[in-house]
């Protein structure tokens, strides 16, 4: 087998597997899958600001859940497919959106970027509705 052949056969074994996991990969997953990505690295950049520095089992963890999220998701797909509806994946996938957003904007706030009042102010009320402590200060 050339080397061509080894990754047009790696592409197609990812692309059955996404096919199968998530039906197809929507522009909400892509975006789901954007905030992911700025949610580790505003973090990484909001810990260097505060001066906790980087610690490798909090960002396994983090990377952990981040892997959990997508296995929901799968989870919530195979649902869908059982009941023949397409809802339950998306109302996952925008939960996880409205989640990932949050924590985005939390970081940008510890790393020093302005917020301004009244987005600090409706994540506020969305950690008291979801009853989630506040233990960061999204100043």
């Amino acid at each position: 087998m050339n080397g061509q052949t080894a990754i047009n056969t790696v592409v197609g074994a990812a692309a059955g597997l996404i096919s199968y996991a998530f039906g197809s990969w929507s522009q909400e997953l892509a975006f789901l899958a954007l905030l992911i990505a700025l949610d580790i690295v505003t973090g990484l950049t909001a810990s260097v600001r505060e001066g906790s520095g980087l610690s490798s089992a909090v960002g396994a963890l983090g990377l952990a859940k981040k892997g959990l999220t997508f296995l929901v998701i799968l989870l919530a797909h195979r649902m869908d497919v059982l009941a023949g509806t397409n809802v339950i994946m998306v109302a996952a996938v925008w939960f996880y959106i409205a989640n990932e957003a949050v924590s985005v904007l939390e970081n940008f706030g510890r790393a020093g970027v302005p917020i301004p009042d009244i987005i600090r102010d409706k994540i506020a009320v969305l950690k008291s509705k979801g009853g989630v402590k506040d233990d960061v200060d999204t100043r």
